[in-house]
């Protein structure tokens, strides 16, 4: 008897832990993220503002706006052993006076 293994996984400022596949070749398993040191998880919202400038032409522009969000992102462990990153507004984002290192990935302050 075996199983596939979804590996630990870092990326973006999240880590998702070593999680047993499903034994159902169609099946998954939901599994809920952690934001590395020093990071949390925010929800982005994109929306379309419009604009009247001086010459009366509407510009439409796109603003992205950050909020705390409850849960860090979620993925999906697939039966063959891959993730996939559920589509959603949630990421992880350094906490204020951090920064993401260069050498390493991770939020320093």
């Amino acid at each position: 008897i075996y199983y596939n293994v979804c590996p630990e996984y870092f990326s973006s400022l999240l880590h998702l832990p070593r999680t047993v596949s499903s034994r159902d070749p169609h099946g998954v398993v939901s599994v809920q993220g952690r934001c590395t040191s020093n990071s949390s998880p925010v929800a982005t919202i994109i929306s379309q503002q419009q604009q009247n400038s001086k010459n009366l032409q509407k510009l439409e522009k796109l603003v992205r706006r950050q909020f705390p969000a409850l849960q860090p992102p979620t993925a999906i462990c697939k039966a063959d052993g891959s993730w996939q990153l559920v589509g959603s507004s949630t990421e992880c984002v350094c906490d204020q006076g951090f920064v993401v290192s260069k050498i390493n990935g991770m939020c320093t302050g």
